[in-house]
């Protein structure tokens, strides 16, 4: 199984060319930017719903 998904990834990096690439890599350099703004924003009002949901959890 592995070896077809890195086959599959290999022959699709492969048939997209540089400019394409490029333009992918900034979008998820940008998607990975948001979501790190957003955790370091909402993290200490997401902390305690997590800490809330553990202990539900553990009961």
């Amino acid at each position: 199984m592995y070896l077809i998904i890195k086959e599959k990834i290999s022959n699709w990096v492969q048939s997209i060319n540089g400019a394409t690439a490029i333009e992918y890599s900034l979008l998820i350099a940008g998607i990975a930017m948001v979501l790190t703004v957003a955790a370091f924003l909402l993290g200490d009002e997401i902390g305690p719903l997590f800490d809330d949901l553990i202990a539900g959890m553990q009961q």
